[in-house]
């Protein structure tokens, strides 16, 4: 058998400078914000707002652009609020979670903005399903963050309109969801084997009392499509993405929590993150893991940080991605026969 080392190999895309230049700013003017006030649950939020805007982000003209991420943002939140609501009863998220995720894989193939908005969602559920109150004082460097994050999209589609035109059509996403109620999606099989993948690796980090129950499922979200042999792709550059992210993060908090100094990482990552996803799947995955870890360390700068969750989040990524390789193996024959092949080499 020989080591998938290809899969670590560069593309040769052209790079995506404008994305990368408003996620930039879109997470950085409102964290900075937050830092101004003295305020690190509050940066988080503020970043997380930001980041969402340039996420859902995927062209045509502003306008379009305008209603996909209102939409998706008012999908997200409403899923937020419920896993809030669930958040007492942990076990009862799981009859959700599987029809929430069998949804999902329904409409999996045909839009991919859809897919990440959906996929989001979910994530938003997982979260905020496991997080002990929410911090309303936060709340509204969340709505700042989406909405510096919107500003800079929409003054993006306003400088390269003609661009953006002919990169999408920008009745796509409605286009596709006309084609989902004819039927157009990745039927019942895939649907599925994504619900129930997610649904097993929430039920084994709740039996087994995972410290972030979220992550372990979390892990699963985003990289079970029903293409087989690219889903075996997407598993080993996240978790190589995953590992490098986890190891710049160590680093990183080892050499110091000043909160400028981590600031201008957070900084850094935002604006690599674009770039590194159109290099590589797992150049992607290992800055969106250490930003997501750099502003959880920030956070917690007030009882010293936590180095603590560098491990938990190497366990549950681990554990997430063992499951949804089991998944694919018992769900997916094209899967099953291209990993047979590999091996057989």
């Amino acid at each position: 058998m020989r080591l998938p080392l290809h899969l670590l190999q560069l593309r040769g895309d052209p790079l995506p400078w404008r994305k990368a230049v408003c996620a930039l700013v879109s997470v950085t003017l409102p964290a900075l914000i937050a830092v101004w006030r003295n305020e690190p649950v509050g940066l988080l939020f503020a970043a997380v707002g930001g980041l969402y805007a340039s996420m859902v982000d995927f062209g045509g003209a502003f306008g379009h652009r305008l209603m996909t991420q209102l939409g998706g943002l008012v999908l997200i939140v409403a899923s937020a609020a419920f896993g809030v609501f669930m958040s007492a009863e942990p076990y009862w998220l799981l009859p959700i979670l599987a029809v929430l995720t069998f949804g999902v894989g329904w409409c999996d193939g045909t839009n991919l903005a859809l897919e990440t908005i959906l996929r989001m969602a979910v994530l938003a559920l997982l979260i905020y399903g496991f997080t002990p109150g929410l911090p309303v004082d936060a709340l509204p460097y969340a709505v700042l963050g989406v909405a510096v994050g919107t500003l800079t999209v929409g003054i993006d589609g306003v400088l390269f309109r003609r661009v953006m035109l002919l990169e999408q059509d920008p009745l796509r996403l409605r286009r596709n969801l006309v084609r989902i109620r004819r039927g157009a999606t990745a039927g019942w099989r895939h649907a599925l084997a994504y619900s129930s993948v997610t649904s097993v690796a929430l039920l084994m980090a709740l039996a087994l009392h995972f410290e972030r129950p979220a992550w372990v499922a979390a892990s699963t979200l985003f990289v079970l499509r029903p293409d087989g042999p690219d889903s075996l792709r997407r598993l080993f550059q996240t978790c190589f993405g995953t590992l490098a992210g986890l190891s710049l993060t160590w680093a990183i908090v080892r050499l110091g929590h000043s909160p400028g100094i981590l600031l201008c990482w957070i900084a850094f990552f935002a604006f690599v993150r674009p770039l590194a996803l159109a290099l590589n799947y797992w150049l992607g995955a290992a800055a969106m893991t250490a930003l997501v870890l750099v502003l959880l360390d920030i956070v917690y700068l007030p009882h010293g940080g936590d180095i603590h969750l560098l491990r938990v989040r190497l366990l549950d990524m681990l554990t997430g991605c063992a499951i949804a390789l089991a998944g694919l193996l018992i769900f997916n024959p094209a899967a099953r026969r291209h990993l047979g092949a590999r091996l057989d080499d």
